[in-house]
């Protein structure tokens, strides 16, 4: 396929306002500018940061804000603080998916603390943080174990979220 995307999903999600996940994610909001498919939103051309709702999670797709957060098993940074705190409502993936530069990774928060990362950037796989979960069962460190990890933790299938279900994603500069 050769995606090119990333951002994170909040279960419990549906309290939460735009503003205060573009507050929570430090994604300056520059403005809404336009209602977006998510087929757009996940797209390698999307600048910007595109939020969508299904069921109870919020969808937040944005390619730069995994690289915001720790993928491995290094220090947390003040998202990475942001996100475990929102956890304490519901789980939270945080992914990168870049099958071009052979590039994947993921931090799972719950209960007020991330529990998991791991990454791999071309062939070399990072130092992992904390013990496989339920929601990787199967994951292969590549863009169809990365989809089967958005799939297992969403309980759709991502071509599903994407193209079948019609969702919209509000679309904000930054």
């Amino acid at each position: 396929m050769g995606l090119i995307t990333g951002g994170i999903v909040i279960r419990q999600g549906e309290e939460l306002s735009d503003e205060d996940i573009l507050s929570m994610t430090e994604r300056t909001d520059e403005g809404y500018y336009n209602d977006i498919s998510l087929e757009q939103a996940t797209s390698a051309d999307f600048r910007g940061t595109a939020i969508a709702r299904l069921d109870d999670m919020a969808l937040v797709f944005n390619k730069h804000l995994p690289y915001s957060c720790t993928l491995d098993d290094g220090d947390l940074g003040r998202i990475d603080g942001a996100l475990e705190k929102a956890s304490e409502k519901g789980d939270i993936l945080c992914f990168l998916i870049n099958s071009v530069s052979d590039t994947y990774g993921w931090s799972i928060f719950s209960r007020g603390k991330r529990i998991r990362s791991k990454s791999i950037a071309g062939k070399e796989v990072l130092p992992e943080y904390g013990a496989p979960t339920a929601y990787e069962t199967g994951v292969r460190m590549d863009e169809e174990g990365m989809l089967l990890l958005l799939e297992q933790f969403t309980g759709y299938e991502y071509t599903d979220i994407v193209f079948e279900q019609g969702l919209r994603a509000n679309a904000y500069r930054n």
